[in-house]
């Protein structure tokens, strides 16, 4: 890990900053151009838009420098460790090469791939959200000038919010930081000593299990540090607050509210007293006042057990790997959406022309980028609809449901959408000729030449819903499409269907 971090480091802060310089005056001319031609704006609106832009465009190379500073160091350090610990795991004769060379190769190889994302995001993801903006339809009805009024008040609150917040999480980052620091090291002992599900599992895991232990400082100070950064975006969100809810004590009881919030979690985490110390909730106060008039029910002695949170095992570090399992997910997307292809190219509505136009253009192909990945995905639905299942069925029969997903914040906004859009399908019991209908209005259009087998609905009520799913799940297509992740394996795939 320190053989490899500088040059995991560099590779990844060259790249990335070479690429924000590069694109900066685009950036500048996407986003004025976007506040000019919007119709989302009016005339004042954008005069506000127009002189607020230039701080974000000056904060966005300082924010990618320290953003690839930081990837680059942990990345370089931490992805050959883990090789390292897994050469030693595995029962390898030559164990002293495995350690040497695996995850040097692939760190590096890495390095070059977080690059590559960070490019696909900056050149086809970003403009795509800013022209999202500038193509928006209009507002309706007239614009609202006196919520103008609201910005010195936004302003003071998010200003209020930084004083505020920031020393009040510091003190109590502070204040827990020593119990963070006793209980982690009697937690790491335990597992050292006595535990057979911790770090140490096997006697190879020693080092490993003593080497987290002296490190074990060095996260305490890493989450008192984090915890004092994100409170200056905790405090700057006053702002949302106020203009969300008109209200200038709104953002001040929110203010409040987030430091009785942060004490009361970390409390939580550290299985410290329930509740806040010293800080009062607002929202939570005149509830618990309102339930403490009324008389609490009398509870059985079998159900008083269930209210005591028992404190599950630590997992060991090859646990917590066989843990993320959205590269499953990943996996079998594509492989569901190959299968699909190449079916359509059998029936002659997928062709050699629209794959080469795609990787020639990939901005403007909307059939490929867009409407193929939906029609996958409208398949799975279907067939998820049509089972017992209660969550979504992906390719070959895997279920994916709220209790074994994977714990991702980008699944999290995809997962309860389409759990909703399988529902929705499910309900409507469609006909197999509405089901030709809606995987054709998906992948092309109602009028298109393809003949599935599709009849439209003679009731416009219908139609209309139809066409209503077909637009849903062409957005989460498009939202998908967006991640950098998602566009440097898509064309993978797609040249994989050229070869075939």
């Amino acid at each position: 890990g320190i053989l490899i971090a500088p040059l995991a480091l560099a590779i990844i802060f060259v790249g990335n900053v070479t690429v924000a310089l590069a694109l900066w005056p685009a950036f500048v001319y996407w986003i004025y151009e976007s506040i000019i031609k919007t119709r989302k704006l009016g005339l004042l609106l954008k005069l506000v838009a127009a002189l607020c832009a230039p701080l974000p465009l000056v904060l966005w190379p300082a924010a990618v420098i320290c953003g690839s500073v930081l990837t680059g160091l942990g990345y370089g350090f931490f992805t050959p460790l883990v090789a390292t610990f897994e050469a030693v795991g595995q029962g390898r004769t030559n164990k002293a090469h495995s350690c040497i060379l695996d995850g040097s190769f692939s760190t590096v190889k890495g390095s070059c791939t977080v690059v590559r994302d960070f490019t696909d995001w900056c050149y086809h993801s970003c403009p795509a959200y800013i022209a999202d903006f500038r193509d928006g339809e209009a507002i309706d009805g007239p614009y609202n000038i006196s919520r103008l009024l609201e910005i010195p008040t936004c302003f003071v609150a998010a200003v209020l919010g930084v004083i505020v917040d920031v020393p009040l999480f510091a003190i109590i980052s502070l204040i827990k930081s020593p119990f963070m620091l006793v209980k982690g090291w009697e937690r790491l002992l335990d597992d050292l000593i006595v535990s057979q599900e911790g770090t140490c599992v096997k006697v190879v895991c020693v080092p490993f299990a003593g080497l987290a232990i002296l490190l074990w400082p060095l996260v305490v100070v890493a989450a008192v540090v984090s915890g004092v950064f994100t409170s200056i975006f905790v405090g700057l969100y006053a702002a949302v607050i106020v203009h969300k809810e008109n209200s200038f004590k709104s953002g001040l009881a929110y203010i409040v509210a987030m430091g009785a919030e942060f004490d009361e979690q970390t409390n939580d985490v550290l299985y410290l007293r329930e509740g806040s110390y010293v800080l009062p909730d607002p929202e939570k106060g005149h509830s618990q006042k309102a339930v403490a008039k009324q008389p609490a029910p009398e509870q059985k002695p079998s159900e008083a057990g269930m209210i005591i949170p028992q404190l599950s095992a630590s997992k060991s570090l090859k646990q917590s790997i066989q843990d993320v399992k959205m590269v499953q997910v990943w996996e079998h997307m594509f492989k569901s959406c190959c299968e699909h292809s190449k079916d359509l190219i059998h029936k002659g509505v997928l062709k050699t022309s629209d794959l080469e136009e795609y990787l020639s253009d990939k901005s403007k192909n909307k059939f490929i980028a867009v409407k193929l990945p939906a029609y996958s995905l409208l398949m799975n639905l279907i067939f998820s609809a049509k089972s017992s299942s209660t969550g979504l069925v992906l390719y070959s029969g895997l279920e994916l449901t709220v209790f074994n997903r994977p714990e991702d914040r980008l699944l999290d906004w995809f997962f309860e959408p389409l759990l909703v859009l399988k529902e929705q399908i499910r309900a409507a019991k469609l006909h197999p000729s509405e089901e030709r209908y809606l995987e054709k209005l998906t992948l092309l259009s109602s009028d298109a030449e393809w003949d599935n087998g599709a009849i439209a609905p003679q009731d416009n009520v219908r139609k209309g819903e139809l066409e209503a799913l077909s637009r849903r799940i062409q957005g989460i297509s498009t939202s998908v499409s967006r991640f950098p992740t998602f566009r440097r394996r898509y064309e993978n795939f797609i040249k994989s269907l050229l070869v075939y």
